[in-house]
């Protein structure tokens, strides 16, 4: 009762997210289209891209400013300026109303994570935190694809019904949080997560690196495979959206972005049985051969096939990301290095999001789609590559070893 009681008491904030991610996600994957109109894809690139860099260098200071700010209150300024994201392009789509509804909707982002896992964790009953946490993570994903399950029939709007659209989700998300309690403490009083520095990043570059050294080679693993993978999907978020415009109908391909995020969903169960029972390292080696090999194949098929090897890249990439994670807790058991190895994670995810988007506006226009993702795929194989020769040089490890209760899971959309 007490749990039924505490879930439904954060019911709000589970709608919220929904809408969030819907209303956000639906704008993130417009970006390229909308870009693509106004400059050399590119250029398009290089201004996404910036824009996750700036995120990336704010990141840390935003989350002491919520710690000052308040989480709620941080909720609804970074959800206020996603409102502005969308009506401004009520204007029309000028260069001037998209760098703007761009910057607007980088002030979103950085304020929405942070914020979100700091009050969920506040809120959350200490036993059932790591529920609570799995809570916030479906309903993000599900937001994601409810708004990539609508892209191919929205994409052909006018941008300023677009505009409207995107608006009007995140101003109900706005409304929303007016019925939201604020949180009765900082989130730093209590630690009731055992990976709780993940979600609350406090660590500038300087303390970050310094993880590379005292765990390896887990530590640089993680680095390597977070960065590759944020990468691929940057890639991947941006060059599905244009060629979902150059199909001029809904066909297969709509359903592109949705394939990453219910792949985990359906395999989930199965990843985390193998994990407890095999070995990590095995599981490590195979499963970043299986993410690299597929991701490489789904960029030459964007047919029904698409979807079977988005899948499979996902599972082989969820059974590296769980076994790493395994490992990591069989090396630090007391969690002494959880917010450094944060770090490290974040900092690679956002480092990737910036890479992609970049990098894809450049490629798309001279080798075009699929070399694009292949390329992407490229950077999986040298993670994996690093892996095998790492594997050459660590001692044997205990077959068994058991799975944290609760990992950190690895978005493959926009945070």
């Amino acid at each position: 009762m007490r749990f039924w009681k505490i879930f439904l008491a954060l019911l709000p904030i589970w709608i919220y997210t929904f809408i969030f991610k819907f209303g956000a996600g639906l704008h993130y994957a417009l970006l390229p289209t909308f870009g693509e109109k106004l400059f050399p894809l590119w250029i398009a690139g290089l201004l996404m891209g910036s824009a996750s860099l700036i995120q990336m260098i704010c990141d840390v200071p935003a989350g002491y400013f919520l710690d000052r700010f308040g989480y709620v209150r941080g909720l609804k300024v970074g959800t206020a300026f996603f409102c502005l994201a969308g009506l401004v392009l009520l204007f029309g789509l000028h260069p001037w109303t998209y760098c703007v509804s761009l910057a607007c909707s980088a002030v979103g982002w950085l304020l929405f994570s942070p914020a979100l896992d700091a009050y969920v964790l506040v809120a959350a009953e200490r036993k059932f935190t790591g529920t609570y946490m799995a809570l916030r993570e479906m309903t993000e994903s599900a937001g994601i694809v409810v708004g990539m399950a609508l892209l191919a029939f929205v994409i052909h709007f006018s941008i300023p019904l677009l505009g409207l659209m995107i608006g009007s989700i995140l101003l109900i998300g706005l409304v929303i949080l007016g019925g939201v309690p604020e949180e009765t403490c900082s989130v730093h009083e209590e630690k009731k997560i055992a990976h709780q520095s993940f979600y609350i990043r406090r660590n500038f570059l300087h303390h970050v690196l310094l993880a590379l050294k005292k765990l390896n080679p887990v530590s640089t693993l993680l680095f390597l495979s977070n960065l590759s993978s944020a990468a691929f999907y940057g890639m991947v978020w941006f060059v599905i959206p244009l060629l979902i415009v150059r199909e001029g109908a809904p066909g297969p391909l709509s359903f592109g972005l949705i394939v990453f995020d219910l792949s985990v969903l359906f395999v989930g169960f199965f990843i985390g049985y193998a994990t407890d029972r095999w070995s990590k390292k095995w599981l490590v080696f195979w499963g970043l051969l299986l993410f690299a090999v597929m991701a490489f194949l789904l960029g030459f098929h964007f047919g029904w096939l698409f979807l079977v090897f988005g899948f499979l890249a996902t599972t082989g990439e969820e059974m590296s990301s769980i076994s790493l994670w395994a490992w990591l807790d069989h090396l630090d058991k007391d969690h002494s290095e959880d917010a450094l190895i944060s770090g490290v994670m974040s900092l690679a995810q956002d480092v990737g999001w910036m890479i992609g988007p970049a990098l894809a506006g450049f490629l798309f226009y001279y080798v075009g789609p699929s070399w694009t993702i292949a390329t992407g795929a490229g950077f999986i194989f040298i993670t994996w590559a690093v892996s095998a020769i790492y594997m050459q040089t660590i001692p044997p490890l205990p077959t068994r070893i058991s799975m944290p209760l609760h990992i950190p899971r690895r978005r493959r959309h926009k945070r």
